[in-house]
């Protein structure tokens, strides 16, 4: 495991340089989802509680006019557990975004920011009697 995250965050590092080498604007992420459930669908529906995760990810931007920037972004999902099931699972979310800067102060450049993509869902040690799926990624703020 401790391998793979290391590969991982060599190819981000590797990844930005050659971004920042043709004028792209990176942004190299950490962060924590605190809180939420995974739904199940073996027997009957079930949700369950999962536990705190974490990830790294890798943003680039292209500014378009003075004021907006397309991009693009991929973040990886440490493994993580969820109540009443065995595996650890996580996810790997691939999405293009768009940035909006609005300035009403000099000083401050608050922004808006949409993305949507694709999550693919991994599983440890996954059972080859399950079908496990990933979905629409999007997100706001």
């Amino acid at each position: 495991m401790l391998k793979k995250m290391i590969t991982f965050i060599l190819s981000l590092v590797m990844v930005f340089l050659t971004a920042w080498a043709v004028q792209a604007q990176g942004v190299i992420k950490f962060s924590a989802d605190l809180s939420g459930s995974v739904e199940t669908n073996y027997l009957q529906k079930n949700t369950c509680p999962v536990n705190p995760g974490y990830l790294v990810g890798i943003e680039f931007f292209q500014q378009k006019q003075e004021e907006t920037l397309l991009g693009a972004g991929v973040e990886y999902q440490l493994l993580r557990y969820a109540e009443n099931l065995d595996e650890e699972f996580g996810f790997i979310p691939v999405y293009g975004l768009i940035r909006l800067h609005f300035s009403p102060f000099a000083r401050s450049k608050p922004y808006l920011i949409g993305k949507l993509g694709y999550s693919f869902f991994r599983v440890e040690e996954p059972d080859n009697d399950f079908d496990y799926k990933g979905g629409l990624y999007y997100g706001g703020g």
